[in-house]
């Protein structure tokens, strides 16, 4: 038999489906899949990370010379250029997506920043760290705000500052620019401002008011060594005492009252008269008024120690006996001068009670005493006590009521805080571990004035309104290193006495006018 043997036109045909077969094998098939590969799950932000991608046909073979583009679903968080080279751009996570023929991969990237935290203060101050306590700035003035990033292991990152972004959520309350060593911050209107530091993506937001502040009017001697303000009346007129003796200020020269030893002006009313105590320091402590130059000894002769502390506008005065401070040893009793009549309230029932203020109607507050050690708040109208229970987040605590305005509202201190009482209603002024508070004064606008204190012994003054403490120093035009140090009292029209800390030097006293 001979050899079976292929027509030559059918050996043509399989040799041409043979190199066809050839030509649609890994160099001519479609695209069915895209790989994206990365060498890492993240990357630093301001760093960049090459990714790669392969096609692959059905059966997930390498396709050769497939053109590929590159996109970042969320570009703020990463970019890609068109080789799959990645930069962070910002703390987050983002999928990087390649495409070929219509074909996607992608590959999710998480972008980190070396700061674990940014801290933002305020130059030249040192602000308390309470939720209800707000920095200030006056309009038309500046403040410098510093801030730094920190790693996880608390390392200052030496280029935070450089890198560091800034912005206002209102730019026409507060402008705000970058520093070679932070952000100045420019008041332009009043209201409220958050100022945010942005490094890699970490932020840390600055709140603070903008307002219009107060004229500042100081007075005392240059040579003071102690300051102490107590009040003021509607004209601005301020008492209290310098190196231990009763002033008055009505706007020029300080007027000593010229009383025997020590002394202290407690309160001042609108006509002018000036009741406080005074008293060589073993003999009895004795109340007095004063008025234009005169002095009048209220103390029953002999008798105990005895305290003017407090005035109105009927002349009616308000104090104790039998203690030589507040809540110090001793029975004391509240009294009341009427008409140049002494009338003793006795306890009003407890171990002892201190009345601390009095207003237009003859209302006392102040703090009751049941026993040796506990104090209560009191209100005393028309003949009647009533005790304030005061009780917080922490339990029911002691405290003083030390201020009360003519419509009602009573302000005073417990434990570390203080607290502001209108119509039943509590509201808390809480402490940090860091800070307490005092409250010392109410106007009939419900503004509560006060003073915080560090416990490293930094005081400030402030300005309860609105739900919130204002710093007080932020709202005058002070030096770097001035600070208003306590807030005493407050009058209806918003003046405010306020002692003072100015660079360092003696303490001071000085009258807040509102700026119009």
């Amino acid at each position: 038999m001979g050899r079976f043997s292929y027509p030559a036109t059918l050996l043509l045909r399989v040799v041409t489906l043979v190199v066809l077969t050839s030509c649609n094998g890994d160099d001519g098939g479609r695209v069915e899949d895209i790989v994206v590969t990365a060498p890492t799950a993240y990357l630093w932000v301001n760093e960049t990370l090459q990714f790669t991608a392969e096609a692959r046909d059905g059966k997930r073979k390498p396709l050769e010379g497939r053109a590929i583009t590159w996109r970042s679903e969320d570009p703020s968080v990463a970019t890609v250029d068109d080789t799959g080279l990645l930069t962070g751009v910002s703390v987050g996570i983002t999928d990087i997506v390649a495409t070929s023929e219509g074909k996607q991969g992608r590959q999710r990237i998480n972008v980190r920043s070396r700061a674990a935290f940014v801290g933002v203060v305020m130059e030249g101050r040192h602000l308390p760290r309470l939720e209800q306590y707000l920095p200030t700035l006056k309009v038309g003035s500046e403040v410098v705000l510093l801030a730094d990033a920190y790693d996880i292991g608390l390392n200052r990152l030496p280029d935070a500052v450089r890198d560091m972004r800034w912005s206002s959520s209102d730019s026409t309350i507060a402008s705000v620019s970058a520093t070679p060593y932070g952000a100045k911050v420019t008041g332009l209107a009043p209201g409220k401002v958050t100022v945010t530091a942005d490094f890699e993506g970490i932020r840390r937001d600055f709140t603070l008011v903008v307002g219009k502040g107060y004229t500042l009017t100081e007075f005392g001697t240059p040579l003071a060594l102690t300051v102490e303000v107590t009040n003021l009346n509607e004209h601005g007129h301020v008492v209290g005492s310098i190196d231990r003796h009763a002033f008055v200020w009505r706007g020029g020269p300080v007027i000593d009252l010229g009383l025997e030893g020590e002394s202290v002006a407690w309160d001042i009313n609108d006509h002018g008269q000036v009741v406080g105590d005074f008293g060589l320091g073993w003999t009895a402590i004795r109340a007095f008024s004063w008025q234009e130059g005169q002095a009048t000894d209220l103390s029953v002769s002999p008798g105990p120690d005895m305290h003017a502390v407090a005035i109105n506008n009927q002349g009616e005065v308000a104090g104790f006996t039998h203690s030589r401070w507040v809540g110090g040893e001793g029975a004391a009793h509240a009294v009341v001068w009427r008409n140049g009549q002494l009338n003793d309230l006795g306890t009003l029932g407890g171990y002892a009670a201190y009345p601390l203020d009095i207003t237009s109607q003859g209302h006392l507050v102040g703090l009751s005493v049941a026993s040796s050690t506990s104090q209560t708040p009191f209100i005393f109208r028309d003949g009647q006590l009533s005790t304030l229970s005061v009780s917080n987040s922490w339990g029911t605590t002691g405290g003083r009521a030390v201020a009360m305005s003519e419509d009602g509202t009573v302000v005073g201190n417990t434990g570390d805080g203080a607290f502001v009482w209108r119509n039943g209603a509590f509201t808390y002024l809480a402490p940090d571990e860091e800070t307490t508070l005092r409250v010392f004064d109410v106007n009939n606008h419900g503004q509560v004035v006060g003073q915080t204190e560090s416990r490293f012994g930094t005081t400030l003054a402030f300005l309860w309104q609105d739900g919130v403490a204002l710093d007080l120093s932020g709202l005058v035009d002070l030096p770097l290193l001035g600070t208003l140090t306590n807030a005493r009292a407050i009058n209806d029209r918003g003046q405010i006495a306020v002692e003072t800390d100015i660079n360092g030097g003696p303490p001071g006293g000085a009258l807040l006018t509102p700026v119009p």
